[in-house]
C-alpha cells in the first residue's frame, strides 16, 4: 500500500504587486508564521535578475538594478501569464522598468548570462521566482532540496483583476517549480 505523501507545511504566497510575501503554517501548529525574504525581516522585491554565472532575485537584485538594468526582469507574476502580444503592450506601458530587450517573436526576454547571449522565458522566470523564495521555508522547516517542493501545499494569491487566462498561464508557469 503506497503511503500518502506527508506534508511538512501549507506555504501561502501573495505575489501581488513589485514584492512577495509568504504565510507558512506547519503541519500540527495552530499558528501562521510570517516568512518575509532571507536576507531583512521585509518583503521580497519581485525581481530576478543575471549576472556573469549567478541568477538572483529579491533584495540582492534590487541592489544591483541600477548595473544589472539591461539584465534584469521585473515582476515575474504579472509577465508569466502573458501572451506574446498582450506581453509587449505591457512592456511598452511599462518601459521604465523593463530594461532587457524583449523578443516579440518567441516571447523570450534577451539577457547576458554566464558572458553570453542568453533568451529566458517569463514561465522561467516566475518558476526560478518562487523556487528561490520558497529556499527560505525549505530551511525553516528543514525540508532537504531533495525533496523539491512536496513536502508542502502552496496556495498563490493572485489578484482579481488578472484575467483566466492569465491565471490559467501563471499556473502553467509554476508546474515548472515542481
Amino acid at each position: 500500500m503506497a503511503e500518502s505523501a506527508e506534508f511538512v507545511a501549507t506555504v501561502g504566497i501573495d505575489a501581488g504587486g513589485d514584492s512577495c510575501r509568504l504565510c507558512v503554517a506547519k503541519s500540527g501548529q495552530d499558528r501562521v508564521n510570517l516568512h518575509v525574504n532571507r536576507v531583512s525581516n521585509r518583503q521580497t522585491p519581485a525581481l530576478v535578475s543575471f549576472d556573469k554565472r549567478l541568477r538572483i532575485y529579491g533584495e540582492e537584485a534590487e541592489a544591483r538594478a541600477a548595473s544589472l538594468f539591461k539584465n534584469s526582469v521585473p515582476l515575474p507574476l504579472y509577465i508569466s501569464g502573458l501572451d506574446k502580444d498582450s506581453l509587449g503592450e505591457y512592456i511598452k506601458t511599462k518601459k521604465y522598468l523593463f530594461g532587457s530587450t524583449f523578443d516579440k517573436n518567441n516571447g523570450a526576454f534577451s539577457v547576458t548570462f554566464d558572458d553570453a547571449p542568453y533568451q529566458v522565458y517569463p514561465a522561467e522566470i516566475l518558476s526560478f521566482f518562487v523556487d528561490k523564495v520558497l529556499d527560505t521555508v525549505r530551511k525553516e522547516c528543514e525540508v532537504s532540496t531533495s525533496d523539491g517542493n512536496n513536502k508542502f501545499r502552496v496556495a498563490l494569491s493572485l489578484p482579481i483583476y488578472l484575467s483566466e487566462e492569465t491565471k490559467k498561464g501563471i499556473y502553467n508557469s509554476l508546474s515548472l517549480t515542481g
